[in-house]
């Protein structure tokens, strides 16, 4: 079974151009968010930082981080979206502070028809020192996902979305997010 488990461990990684030692499997896409949430609110958040997402996140996206900044008393910021469905990168610039802990974007959205440049606003937030989360359940069924392309610190999906098993997700961390959220 451990041989099976670390096989599939390196295939996920292959797909997404990952080391193995960067896949945690988990049971959906939500629960890879929800296991960041609660990693950022034992260990890294505190009263008064900041959690950035936007008005396209989708519930399981949300919920976590209000959660996290509820217990922690730091602040959940969500930025608006353009008419179009897009988000306002001058809006993100000034959103981002020296109290931000995180940004939490979707890859995509499948109701807005959306396809956000993760690696535009990656790229953004790590100028700041800020990590970033990507929801990749809509994405990662539907295009290829690069993780060293990307440049994110967290990626997650679920294998349903992809024609897999019910009750199976990934989690991307990168190596450097490893080492600072507790196991």
């Amino acid at each position: 079974m451990t041989e099976q488990l670390e096989h599939t461990r390196q295939q996920v990684a292959t797909m997404i151009n990952a080391s193995k030692n960067e896949i945690v499997f988990v049971r959906g896409c939500t629960e890879g968010i929800n296991l960041v949430a609660t990693g950022f609110e034992r260990a890294l958040l505190k009263e008064g930082d900041e959690v950035i997402i936007t008005m396209m996140a989708h519930h399981s996206n949300y919920l976590p981080w209000e959660m996290a900044c509820h217990q922690t008393k730091a602040l959940l910021k969500v930025l608006p979206i353009t008419p179009s469905g897009e988000i306002d990168f001058n809006q993100l610039q000034e959103a981002i502070t020296d109290k931000t802990r995180l940004i939490a974007i979707e890859h995509s959205s499948h109701v807005l028809g959306t396809i956000n440049p993760v690696k535009i606003i990656v790229n953004m937030a790590h100028q700041r020192g800020v990590p970033v989360l990507v929801d990749g359940a809509q994405a990662a069924p539907h295009m290829p996902v690069d993780m060293r392309e990307l440049g994110c610190d967290f990626y997650t999906f679920s294998a349903r979305r992809m024609g897999g098993p019910s009750g199976v997700g990934v989690l991307y961390v990168s190596s450097k997010s490893l080492q600072r959220l507790p196991p």
